[in-house]
């Protein structure tokens, strides 16, 4: 069941930074009808390649524990690649420690795990606004 049109996001592109199967599997069936383009990282450090090699992707969702390296430093490195990138932390650790850590690391907004679906598109929402007849 999606919450926006088919196509909604055509043109957009999201990068899914999280080494959790289920979870990208999830995120992939809320946006499969979007029109959004999926990439999908089972690490930090593949999701900084990913973004090398496509510097049109709009937003990250990096999950803040990862086997790699965790989010906090994961940011950095994506920043350098693109410092205005959209990066929504997306994390079970939902205190207000760690949501502050996030504003300070730079993350753009914040995503709890399990995934609210509402929420989720209202945050994608914020930063993939589709400008009527023009591609993106």
């Amino acid at each position: 069941m999606s919450l926006i049109p088919n196509d909604y996001w055509k043109g957009f592109s999201v990068l899914i930074v999280d080494d959790d199967v289920p979870t990208r599997i999830f995120i992939g069936e809320l946006l499969k009808t979007s029109g959004a383009i999926l990439y999908e990282a089972l690490t930090a450090e593949k999701g900084e390649n990913i973004l090398k090699e496509h510097p049109e992707i709009n937003v990250v969702l990096l999950d803040l524990v990862m086997p790699d390296k965790g989010g906090f430093e994961a940011i950095k490195s994506y920043h350098k690649i693109d410092p205005k990138l959209t990066v929504i932390a997306h994390t079970a650790l939902v205190t207000s420690e760690v949501i502050n850590l996030c504003k300070q690391a730079g993350f753009t907004d914040f995503l709890p795990k399990p995934l609210d679906i509402p929420r989720f598109y209202g945050t994608l929402g914020n930063f993939l606004k589709p400008i009527p007849g023009l591609d993106h």
